[in-house]
């Protein structure tokens, strides 16, 4: 019982906090305001399109929060607990969804060129390292012939001093 009495007075509470700092159409001015200024823009800017934003776009009041929709830049904007939080419409998030798969697509065929590259690359190295790998076996077996038939003279020397002596 009291777990239930918590939660219907924290919602109770959260609601009315919600209800008591949902923004308005001057605070929306504000907001862009300050985005504005944070982009550089000048006063007289400012104040045309924070004045001309509260006339051309309409605050959709739900009580709780508020929501404006700014078509320019496919943007609505969520208005709740005294906060303005810039949403994606839809249809730019189809867009960037689209961006994305275009760019993954384009990442992936140029991860598939490099790998064709570097398989490409692996083999023909693998390749002359074969080859020198036969020419260093056949550089033993000449050196080891010559190795063992200068041994043979070298023995062949021993014996007659030996004899000679």
């Amino acid at each position: 019982m009291g777990n239930k009495a918590n939660a219907v007075l924290g919602l109770v509470a959260v609601l009315a906090t919600a209800f008591a700092l949902n923004p308005n159409e001057e605070s929306f001015k504000k907001y862009i305001d300050a985005k504005m200024k944070d982009t550089g823009s000048s006063w007289f800017e400012r104040k045309l399109v924070s004045n001309i934003s509260s006339l051309v776009y309409k605050r959709e009041d739900y009580k709780f929060f508020s929501v404006i929709n700014v078509p320019e830049n496919e943007t609505n904007y969520l208005g709740i607990f005294g906060l303005w939080i810039p949403l994606p419409t839809m249809n730019r998030l189809n867009d960037l969804k689209e961006d994305i798969e275009r760019d993954l697509k384009s990442t992936g065929n140029d991860l598939k060129k490099q790998y064709k590259s570097v398989e490409s690359d692996i083999k023909k190295r693998a390749g002359d390292l074969k080859k020198k790998a036969g020419e260093v076996q056949s550089d033993i077996k000449k050196r080891g012939g010559e190795l063992a038939d200068d041994l043979k003279k070298k023995g062949e020397e021993l014996q007659e001093n030996i004899k000679s002596e």
